[in-house]
């Protein structure tokens, strides 16, 4: 069993950062695990009995940076071929400085946009955009030491800023734990015609306004439908949605605990991603996605490049133009009207896609991850369990 250190500035229990959490629950069961977080940060419910947590006794990403450093340093002498796992953010700065002093290999876990640019209202100003311009330069510069980076999303949109060398990419799709039994194809229609539409922070370019017109033009002839929204809305997308307050039967459910969410999913009709098609969202591959189809239910979805990698227009799933509230409208309306199309893409969304398993992306990864410290063994990660997490 390899040693692993995995250092997060996350808080653990926030419901976020699915694919994070994942490598917490593998490492701490399949390797000898010691998570180094922030002091107000909670990884029990996740971690194998026996694993060590090292707390920061500062605040915020700088103080962790300099008390990871620190810790590794002190420790220095029983870290020879020890995995260290960083998230896309500027810790990654501890693995490049930690390659200089100990015999170790660092691994950069790529679940989402590292050093994300977002441009929403609180970021908008030149010095931000000055100081996340000279952070991404300055990590590009860095990445160049580590020994492998774990992509789960598209390698072709803002990550290629990094430059990284293709033999040093494990890239593939974020996964979940596939349900043991799915629900019945009889169990999959409801009345009256349930929408439903979830993330767990709505922005503008996550479409709501763009749902909320194509399901005002839809509502007309479907009168017996109604739209559930779920998840927080960001202040861009608030402002956006003022002018659809009349439309008649919308719900807004803000945010839910996952056994709530996975009800509410299960008696939906059709379950909706009205994305943008934005850079941010198009190098996704969206976790909903996948729960949504392991489920059996029906996806509609907007055609996006990350999207596009994951559903079969028409055979498992359908695919609307991306800000086309006309085209969703109708879209919509055919699956209204068309039960027969429903039953067939339920019943082709719920077979099974090794893609989208955790247990065997996660294989992948600790064989990867063996092979950086000549570890032969064999990986077998077959007899963890799912735990009860939270939703994205």
């Amino acid at each position: 069993m390899f040693k692993s250190i995995f250092i997060t500035a996350s808080q653990g229990d926030e419901g976020q950062n699915f694919e994070h959490i994942m490598r917490v629950i593998f490492l701490s069961r399949f390797s000898a695990l010691t998570i180094i977080v922030t002091s107000g940060a909670n990884f029990d419910r996740y971690l194998h009995p026996g694993t060590k947590t090292v707390r920061s006794p500062f605040s915020g990403k700088l103080g962790l940076i300099f008390y990871s450093t620190y810790w590794l340093f002190k420790h220095r002498k029983y870290l020879d071929d020890a995995i260290l796992v960083c998230e896309p953010t500027v810790t990654g700065v501890v693995g490049f400085i930690a390659k200089h002093f100990a015999n170790i290999k660092w691994i950069v876990d790529v679940w989402d946009i590292p050093i994300r640019h977002i441009k929403s209202p609180d970021t908008v100003n030149g010095l931000a955009e000055f100081r996340i311009a000279l952070t991404r330069r300055v990590m590009r510069l860095v990445y160049k030491t580590a020994d492998l980076f774990i992509v789960g999303i598209k390698t072709n949109f803002q990550f290629e800023f990094y430059r990284i060398p293709e033999r040093k990419i494990l890239a593939w799709q974020t996964t979940i734990w596939l349900p043991e039994q799915s629900m019945d194809a009889s169990d999959n229609e409801f009345s009256p015609f349930n929408v439903l539409c979830m993330k767990s922070l709505h922005s503008h370019e996550c479409g709501l306004d763009i749902l909320l017109r194509a399901f005002s033009i839809f509502k007309a002839q479907a009168p017996d439908s109604r739209l559930w929204i779920i998840g927080k809305i960001r202040e861009d997308a608030e402002s956006s949605i003022k002018q659809f307050a009349a439309v008649e039967d919308v719900e807004y459910f803000g945010f839910l605990e996952h056994k709530q969410l996975m009800n509410m999913i299960r008696r939906a009709n059709v379950c909706v991603i009205p994305w943008r098609n934005e850079v941010d969202n198009a190098q996704l591959y969206p976790t909903k996605v996948m729960e949504y189809m392991t489920e059996g239910k029906v996806v509609l979805a907007a055609k996006v490049a990350g999207i596009s990698e994951m559903i079969v227009d028409g055979e498992d799933g359908i695919l609307h133009r991306a800000g086309d509230a006309d085209d969703l409208a109708g879209k919509l309306f055919t699956l209204y009207k068309d039960k027969e199309l429903r039953k067939r893409l339920s019943d082709n969304a719920r077979k099974y896609h090794p893609r989208f398993d955790t247990i065997r992306k996660h294989e992948e990864i600790f064989n990867a991850l063996k092979r950086l410290v000549n570890d032969d063994s064999a990986t077998d990660l077959t007899g963890i369990r799912p735990l009860n997490l939270p939703s994205k």
